[in-house]
């Protein structure tokens, strides 16, 4: 069953992504462990944030988000070029550069709709999923029957 954690980033990675449109993975990564809102400054290692691994795994696993394709190296390079300079001692991204395939996944949410087919087709339990996306399929449930 999914953990609380995932599905609250879930929430808020779509909430993102309705609100912005298409992001990348780094853009999104930025935002969600410096730019958000804290719920609260008490919360003890609630909101410690993710990691790429993480951030990605979430969307790539959930019904709410689907990848449009990835950004060639090239667009990063001027971002590598900068992390270089001897002010910022860019060692982490001296590896990076060295890659021939470094890429960065570019996601958008899909529409409400769409994601509420696809659950019910899946036919996974409905706890699995956000309580947002709970709500929309009980909805739909309640529709047809």
């Amino acid at each position: 069953m999914p953990r609380a954690q995932n599905k609250r980033m879930q929430h808020r990675l779509y909430l993102r992504l309705v609100e912005k449109g298409p992001q990348s993975t780094q853009d999104l990564l930025l935002w969600y462990n410096h730019e958000r809102p804290q719920m609260s400054k008490h919360t003890k290692g609630a909101q410690h944030g993710a990691s790429v691994h993480e951030l990605g795994g979430c969307l790539s696993s959930c019904i709410l988000f689907e990848k449009m394709g990835t950004v060639p190296r090239e667009k990063v390079e001027a971002f590598i070029a900068h992390s270089q300079e001897p002010n910022n001692q860019g060692k982490f991204f001296e590896t990076f550069s060295r890659r021939s395939a470094y890429e960065i996944a570019v996601w958008k949410a899909r529409p409400m709709d769409e994601a509420v087919e696809r659950a019910i087709a899946s036919k996974r339990p409905i706890k699995k999923y956000p309580h947002f996306l709970q709500k929309e399929i009980n909805k739909k449930i309640g529709d047809t029957q």
